[in-house]
């Protein structure tokens, strides 16, 4: 399909029944995808796809409630994805928006310059 414009990407993730995310081990973990910042904006639940629970981005849908980690099981992902499309709202988060707004971008680079400020005011001089 190409390139969507933004806007209407975060108008079809507002939109969605569920937003599918992949996680995966790599080189980079602990570092989550700045695509999951989007979505937890988004009001359908994440199922999250993906080899470990424990893993960043499976620790904030955790901590924020957004959704679930269906883990690598094939049995289990079919059978959320089997309910969700029999009844969307069972599986409806009830997000924490407190631990949700935490992740907004204003949040983190009040969160980032604190610790800059933080950092330079140790230095002596």
């Amino acid at each position: 399909h190409g390139t969507v414009p933004r806007p209407d990407a975060l108008r079809m993730q507002r939109d969605a029944s569920a937003i599918l995310h992949v996680d995966w081990k790599r080189a980079s973990d602990g570092v989550p995808t700045a695509k999951l910042f989007e979505y937890l904006a988004a009001t359908p639940p994440i199922l999250v796809v993906g080899p470990e629970s424990d893993s960043p981005i499976g620790r904030v849908i955790d901590t924020t409630r957004r959704g679930v980690h269906l883990g690598d099981d094939v049995s289990k992902i079919a059978a959320t994805l089997v309910s969700l499309a029999a009844s969307p709202d069972e599986i409806a988060p009830d997000p924490d928006r407190d631990a949700v707004a935490s992740y907004a971008r204003d949040r983190q680079a009040l969160r980032l310059l604190a610790l800059i400020r933080e950092r330079v005011d140790r230095v002596p001089g």
